[in-house]
């Protein structure tokens, strides 16, 4: 007994031990402790409590080679560890750092993992072949030069605004800054870089890309543009007509020598480019139009040439020609390819309807006011660059969806028969006149827009799932505008019904994992069985990346959400399907814990209905509105506000909870357990068929399928028929706990479902 006690007494002093002291194994680390006031023996620990509290360490010039320890100063902000000899480090648990230098050492890996603050990372001088910036969403400045970096992805660091990945051992051959727009200085010299993607860095000022094959270079979209050296980039086009070209005033701020097969540099001002820039190779010029536009469709040049636009077929048209167009109609042409409309920069009105065009790209038109484009094969439009537009005509197309924010001067809509599904937001457009969105799949229309009375033409019919118009003046528009379906109604207060409902599925809370009574299994989940796609009427799709959360939000289901009519609850206004998380929440396909319904402000009765559970509807109406969240709690034994006798029940659920009766297979709104319609028929059918298909013994009643079944009342992803654990055990157990089946406690008793 003694020794047991003595063990004990070693095992938890060691324990305790083990928290008070940081482990720190390499003796030039702790020796720059020691220099630094941080510990006072090396003895390969130092105390914790002396480093949590540390917010600034510099442990540089020192021949560490094993930073182990670091872990524990947790309150570091900045840390300089530079000019050692480390060749990985972890730094993942040091989550308040802003500044972080390892340059000059012999890593070949680091871990960085998340650092909300962290704006300043410099690596360069090391031996890393991969980096993870992902969780440095704060980060500025960021030097990864001389490494053997293979690529680099910026895409989560929005505020970069300087990069340096120079000397890369060839082995960077490309570079994506389309998500960094604060990009103002950027450094990749010496590499194997051809693709630089640079044309959306509105704020670069330099730009060192020298001795990297990247062909082409198009810095026209950067304004600031500072400081540019490309020598030695096999480049055959240049192009810096960026409209500020003066701020490159000295002739070292532009450098472009090395570069054979490039003859014209396109720029703003050709004799000042040339008076100032001379480190170019003697066989460039500089011009102010280089580049013909390229039309490489035969009809859309001949038509042009027809219009006195163009002289040859040849795929090209001549250099600022495409400017000088301000108006051009290319209507039945059979043109499938609008490439060089891009560059008719100040064209202000185009006609090219009748012609099957796939798409077509108006992000160059900025000057566009009127657009007919009816009669393509449209699958979508961006209309995002075009602020001038005043009317356009885009009917008979494909088109699924219509973004019209930027566009406030609109005043004729024409989209009609087209696929645009769901809403359309045109309540922004104070001047519009006309409107056509017929023969499309909407559910919400919004034109409360201050001006309703001065639209001359108002036509949303065969939308058969447009429920509700929001307007300036209900009354006006239900007797102004009749072109609409029977079923679509007009509403002041708003179309957007929203709610927050929690329910949850006596299956899922069958046997809860030990710890988490109070949340249903997931087991679906984790096995991967989900589908993406709702079993329900109205198929919706889900985001696929919902079912990697966990916890508390990780999803149990499918359910089907209803809102019924405040006068007469049988009657089904609207209904969409939503996902369950564990914690009895229901979401929608994006994640969103506000559901919406585009049905109009009003008072509803709420059904939730699940695959292989009894549906419940609230006992009340409740108001939904656009404005409120209401939220619809079915889950609370304490506030049931479930309509019927026992709608739901608190068996085998956590004390204070209830839940929707698990067991309806056979979706016929009963469970029934030995009688006419029992259950135990579809599922002994389930488990026949599946054992058929797939064991090699054949059908067998005491196959267990493993699948996304309506028969698995349990919801643990098999179907169990004969066997342990099997389906009808839980549905008898309900029978017998029905509280209106206490008196004589038969097997035969039938639960019905309590909907009107």
């Amino acid at each position: 007994m003694k020794k047991i006690l003595l063990f004990a007494t070693l095992f938890f002093t060691v324990q305790i031990f083990a928290q008070i002291i940081t482990i720190i194994p390499d003796p030039n680390f702790e020796q720059a402790l020691i220099d630094r006031g941080h510990d006072t023996s090396l003895n390969g620990w130092v105390l914790t409590g002396s480093i949590t509290g540390i917010t600034t360490l510099d442990v540089s010039f020192e021949n560490i080679s094993n930073l182990t320890g670091i872990q524990n100063f947790v309150s570091l902000q900045t840390l300089y560890a530079n000019h050692n000899d480390l060749t990985s480090v972890n730094i993942s648990n040091l989550g308040n750092l802003q500044w972080v230098r390892f340059d000059h050492n012999q890593l070949t890996s680091i871990t960085l993992g998340n650092h909300p603050s962290l704006h300043q990372l410099e690596l360069h001088e090391n031996d890393l072949a991969s980096i993870d910036l992902s969780g440095l969403p704060a980060l500025e400045t960021v030097y990864l030069r001389a490494n053997n970096l293979s690529s680099i992805n910026t895409s989560n660091n929005s505020l970069l605004e300087t990069i340096s990945a120079s000397e890369n051992n060839m082995a960077l051959t490309s570079l994506d800054f389309s998500n960094n727009p604060n990009l103002q200085y950027l450094f990749c010299t010496e590499n194997n870089v051809s693709d630089l993607g640079i044309d959306t860095n509105t704020a670069l000022k330099q730009l060192y890309c020298n001795n990297n094959p990247l062909g082409t270079l198009d810095l026209r979209h950067a304004p600031m543009l500072e400081t540019l050296n490309c020598a030695n980039t096999q480049l055959t086009y240049l192009n810096v007509k960026n409209g500020s070209n003066t701020l490159m005033d000295q002739s070292f701020d532009f450098t472009a020598t090395g570069n054979p097969n490039l003859s014209c540099i396109q720029v703003d001002n050709a004799i000042y480019s040339t008076a100032t820039w001379a480190l170019v190779d003697n066989t460039v010029s500089f011009g102010e139009h280089c580049y013909d536009t390229y039309v490489p469709d035969d009809n859309f040049e001949q038509r042009l040439i027809d219009l006195g636009y163009d002289t040859t077929l040849n795929d090209y048209l001549e250099d600022g020609v495409a400017e000088t167009i301000t108006s051009l109609n290319v209507s039945n042409q059979g043109i499938s390819d609008m490439t060089g409309l891009q560059d008719m920069i100040n064209l202000t009105s185009l006609g090219c309807f009748g012609n099957g065009l796939n798409s077509i790209d108006l992000s160059g038109n900025t000057k566009l006011q009127s657009l007919n484009a009816f009669g393509n094969n449209f699958s979508s439009i961006d209309f995002s660059a075009n602020t001038q537009l005043i009317s356009f005509n885009i009917g008979g197309s494909n088109i699924t969806s219509l973004d019209l924010s930027n566009n406030l001067l609109l005043e004729d809509v024409r989209c009609q028969n087209n696929d645009i599904t769901g809403t359309l937001d045109l309540s922004m457009l104070s001047n519009l006149r006309v409107l056509f969105t017929g023969t499309n799949n909407l559910t919400y229309l919004n034109v409360k827009n201050g001006n309703n009375t001065n639209m001359t033409t108002f036509s949303a019919g065969s939308n058969p799932n447009l429920l509700c118009v929001e307007v300036d003046d209900e009354v006006y528009s239900t007797a102004n505008w009749t072109n609409v379906g029977s079923q679509t109604s007009f509403n002041e207060n708003g179309c957007e019904a929203r709610l927050a409902p929690k329910a949850f599925l006596q299956g899922a809370m069958i046997n809860p994992n030990t710890g988490e009574e109070g949340l249903m299994r997931d087991d679906l989940r984790v096995a991967d069985l989900i589908p993406t796609m709702s079993p329900y009427s109205d198929g919706a799709i889900c985001d696929p990346t919902l079912f990697v959360t966990t916890g508390n939000n990780a999803i149990v289901d499918w359910v089907f959400l209803e809102l019924r009519d405040a006068n007469d609850n049988t009657l089904i206004i609207d209904g969409q399907s939503a996902l369950l998380q564990r914690d009895g929440d229901l979401v929608d396909t994006d994640g969103n814990a506000i559901l919406r319904f585009y049905t109009g402000v009003d008072d509803y009765f709420i059904v939730i209905k699940h695959r292989n559970h009894l549906p419940i509807m609230t006992a009340n109406t409740s108001p939904l509105t656009d404005v409120i969240t209401t939220a619809i709690n079915f889950s609370l034994a304490s506030n049931e506000i479930t309509h019927g006798s026992n709608a739901q029940t608190t068996f085998g659920v956590p004390s204070g909870a209830l839940a929707m009766w698990a067991g309806d297979v056979n979706d016929d709104g009963e469970i029934v357990f030995l009688n006419t319609g029992a259950e135990s028929v579809n599922i002994k059918q389930t488990v026949l068929d599946v054992s058929t298909a797939e064991s090699p013994f054949g059908a067998s009643v005491f196959y267990k399928p493993s699948g996304y079944y309506v028969d698995d009342v349990n919801m643990d992803g098999e179907v169990v028929f004969l066997n342990a654990g099997n389906e009808l055990l839980y549905i008898k157990d309900n029978i017998l706990a029905h509280p209106e089946n206490q008196i004589f406690n038969s097997v035969f008793y039938k639960i019905a479902q309590q909907l009107p």
